[in-house]
């Protein structure tokens, strides 16, 4: 049902603490950027759990704030605390299973 998807209920259920989950896994699991999600969809997530559950002591807690900041980048945006050096050997370095014609795309057309 489509409606239940975009309702602020389906998203409070999506997102609520687990029966013995601690409040730091809880925000862990809350702040990590799981591997399908780029950085539009991550800051939507955000958005959604700060909407249904504003008063998450996460949003007040540097230790999360980086996390979200840190996820909330595109892949080849570079982070504050990154300097160039690393930036440019994180962001060029060929892929693990990245063939060099790939390798070579994706880095000349940056």
């Amino acid at each position: 049902d489509d409606s239940l998807t975009y309702s602020s209920d389906y998203y409070k259920l999506l997102y609520k603490q687990q029966p013995g989950e601690t409040d730091e896994e809880y925000y862990t699991r809350l702040t990590t950027r799981d591997s399908s999600e780029d950085a539009k969809t991550y800051k939507k997530k955000i958005g959604i759990v700060q909407k249904v559950y504003p008063d998450l002591a996460m949003f007040k807690d540097d230790k999360y704030l980086k996390n979200i900041t840190e996820n909330s980048l595109e892949e080849d945006e570079k982070r504050p605390w990154e300097s160039t050096e690393d930036f440019y050997k994180r962001v060029y370095a060929q892929k693990p299973g990245e063939s060099n014609d790939d390798y070579k795309k994706r880095v000349y057309t940056k």
